[in-house]
């Protein structure tokens, strides 16, 4: 699992800055778990997730082959209001975030090499205000038109064999 935040300056860019100062956050599902924390936890920390405006879920295939439970732990706790206060920079978090809005207006995409249930609920979840598009490729190219040289295949029929002779004895046997 990782975790990385990144910070966008005039002149410069920082790579493993807090969440909370970051521009950028790029993490795998089980890695905003376990800076999130489970439930019970003592210390659990997901005010930083309070003002995303753009989600992105790349290879999402590649999440369902993993624990697709640490995607959907992550996103219950995209956009909700801030709980605390801590280092948290107010000129980050809109208004429409305090309002509770965060998720209306919250760009989310997804990208997989295939569609499932579990990746269309991703959409189902998402209440952004100016609707959803779904973009998927319909055709599906097949391997056969890419063979250059072209197989000749031969179907016969198998007359009687000898009753003692297996299926195998008589091809190994036979000249076509």
């Amino acid at each position: 699992f990782f975790t990385l935040g990144i910070a966008l300056a005039k002149n410069s860019v920082k790579l493993y800055t807090d969440f909370y100062k970051s521009d950028i956050i790029i993490a795998s599902p089980l890695g905003l778990r376990n800076v999130i924390g489970a439930e019970g936890d003592k210390i659990r920390d997901y005010d930083f997730l309070s003002s995303i405006e753009v989600l992105t879920l790349f290879m999402g295939d590649v999440f369902l082959m993993q624990n697709w439970e640490h995607v959907l732990h992550s996103l219950q706790f995209t956009n909700l209001k801030p709980v605390k206060d801590r280092d948290i920079d107010f000129s980050r978090v809109k208004n429409w975030i305090l309002d509770g809005l965060g998720s209306s207006y919250r760009q989310t995409l997804v990208f997989s090499s295939f569609s499932c249930p579990e990746i269309n609920s991703v959409f189902g979840a998402c209440e952004n205000h100016r609707g959803s598009v779904r973009i998927q490729s319909l055709s599906q190219p097949g391997v056969l038109s890419t063979i250059n040289t072209p197989v000749r295949q031969v179907f016969s029929r198998m007359p009687d064999r000898k009753p003692t002779q297996t299926p195998l004895e008589y091809l190994t046997t036979q000249r076509f």
